[in-house]
Order: C-alpha cells, then structure tokens, then sequence
C-alpha cells in the first residue's frame, strides 16, 4: 500500500496541484514562496504561502492524514472527519473560524485539508493578563448555546458521541496503583455517579480538545482549530479543558464570559458542581498515563491532588 507523500516529502509541484484543484484556479509552483513544516500535534501539516501575480500573498495551512491511530484518548475522527465539520457543521453557527478552503483526496484514499493560514496568531494562553483565555470562553459559550439548538438535527446524524465506554476508560480504577487509596475512591465516585450525571445532561456539541493550545488568537479574535475530535457531549468538559492549570482570577473571569455567552445571565443551578466533575474525570484522564508510587512520586502529582480535592468537595 502506498501513502501520500509526508509535508517535508512533497514537492513544490506537488503543493501547487493540490492547491490548484482546492482553490478551483491554476496555482504555479514558482509562486510558492515559502513553506514551513509544522510538527506539533498528531497529523504532518505545512504552512504555504502564495504569491498570485497581482493579488495579495496569501498563507494556506495543509493538514494530511496519514492514517495515524489515536489510541483511547477520545472520539476522534481524523482529517476526513474534521473536513466534514468545517463543511457541515461550521456554517450552521455564527461563529469565527478559520475559512475553510476545501479538502481533496490522495490516489491512496488519505484526506488532504486545506485551511486558512494565519501565521501571525499566537496560542491564547500567551495573551498577556489572561485576555486570550477570557474571549475563548465567550467563544464557547457562543458555540455551545448555539450547538444546544441544532443538536438533534437529522443532518447532523454522523456527529460523533460521547459515550459512557469512553469517559469509563478514563477513569478505570483498575490500573492504578493502591499507594493512594483516596484515588481509588475518587475513581469510583467518577465511574457510578460522575459519569452518568454528566452525560444525563450532554445537550449540545463540543470541540472536544478545547486546550489553550487548540485555540488562536488574531486581531482581537478567537480561532479554535483542530476539530477532529467534534462531538456530542457534556460541555462541562470544553470548559474544564479551556481552564485547566490557570490561577484562580483567571479561571473566574473565563467562567463568568463563558456564562454570559451562554445563557445571558448567571449561570444555572448545579453548573458549578458539573464543572467540577468535569474537572475530576480530566484530571483522571491525565493520571492513567502515570503510576503513582512511593518510589517516583513521594508527593502526589499536581493532577492527583487537585482530583482529590474536588472529590473532597463534590461529595
């Protein structure tokens, strides 16, 4: 089986042909200035800037499935399906998102999707005084109170779910180790009440990998991206992945845009508590890629204290 060529394998020739049958125009391999590989995150991507006589430069971000397996960390649905979210998902919101230019097939059946390229956006977690944070919660509250009323759309048959299975996995107290029992505890708090109480009230879509490093900021504007992992869920998590790590000012402010962009008014009862289970099973996600011990960890790790005392406080 063939694959299609790797960013740092393909050609100048090669860039403008895909280019060419996205934009629907003749792009010339000579004018492709310059490229830039990108390497962070799960799928090979380039950065392409353009020269079209007469026109203004312009940047195309490239993004290639090759096939790489995710492993249990969500439902995610690869560079095909992240295409599919920007043509039928996207469009049916008012919110800011990068312009989708299309997506082409390789002769090897992989996925090529071509994005809007902005190279002078920078992660929101490096907007100074935690602004950046702040307007990526009002963005998600708009999303979500959006989302919440298009959810059961026959259209949208193919959006994937949330299930108890996953979130389950995430939380499996049987592959952790018995140095902190208060962990195990926690764990099966998650697994009989947590988990269940989140999903009963699962009523919109999420980004599903709403991490400050997912989102950018541009001239005053937020672009979430990398969409692979689009799906119907509690949107409690978004929130929890957004604030994850931040100090208390800022996780306030971030919370309260986010209410506001969401219902208007302050946020209702038991939102609070659903953050905070939110919260808990991300911590636990994290944590099962440790094992805890006397020997490598004497003082519990950040993730495991702070889950433990969400347990401390939810119960």
């Amino acid at each position: 089986m063939t694959t299609s060529p790797r960013p740092a394998e393909r050609s100048d020739v090669d860039l403008a042909t895909l280019l060419s049958r996205v934009i629907g125009r003749t792009i010339q391999p000579r004018w492709i200035t310059a490229r830039t590989h990108l390497i962070q995150g799960t799928f090979p991507k380039d950065l392409v800037h353009v020269e079209i006589p007469g026109q203004p430069g312009a940047y195309f971000f490239i993004k290639y499935d090759d096939r790489i397996g995710h492993g249990d960390n969500g439902p995610r649905g690869g560079v095909t399906y992240e295409a599919r979210v920007y043509e039928d998902l996207l469009p049916r919101l008012d919110v800011c998102t990068v312009r989708f230019y299309g997506r082409v097939s390789h002769s090897d059946g992989n996925t090529i999707l071509v994005l809007e390229g902005l190279p002078d956006a920078v992660r929101v977690k490096k907007v100074p005084g935690g602004h950046g944070l702040v307007s990526a919660a009002r963005w998600l509250g708009s999303l979500h109170r959006q989302a919440s009323h298009i959810v059961g759309d026959p259209g949208l048959d193919w959006v994937r779910v949330y299930t108890d299975p996953l979130l389950q996995k995430w939380c499996d107290p049987k592959s952790r180790s018995m140095i902190f029992p208060r962990y195990l505890e926690a764990l099966s708090f998650l697994s009989h009440l947590a988990i269940p109480e989140l999903l009963a009230g699962a009523d919109s879509i999420i980004h599903g990998e709403y991490y400050p490093k997912n989102v950018l900021f541009h001239d005053q504007q937020v672009y979430p991206v990398d969409w692979e992992s689009a799906a119907r869920g509690p949107t409690e998590l978004d929130l929890a992945m957004l604030i994850d790590g931040w100090p208390g000012d800022v996780r306030k402010r971030a919370i309260n845009g986010y209410a506001a962009a969401r219902w208007h008014h302050p946020p209702p009862e038991g939102m609070h508590r659903r953050l905070m289970l939110a919260e808990m099973i991300l911590h636990a996600r994290w944590l099962r890629t440790m094992k805890p011990s006397v020997e490598t960890a004497p003082l519990p790790p950040r993730r495991l204290r702070q889950l433990l005392d969400l347990h401390a406080e939810v119960v």
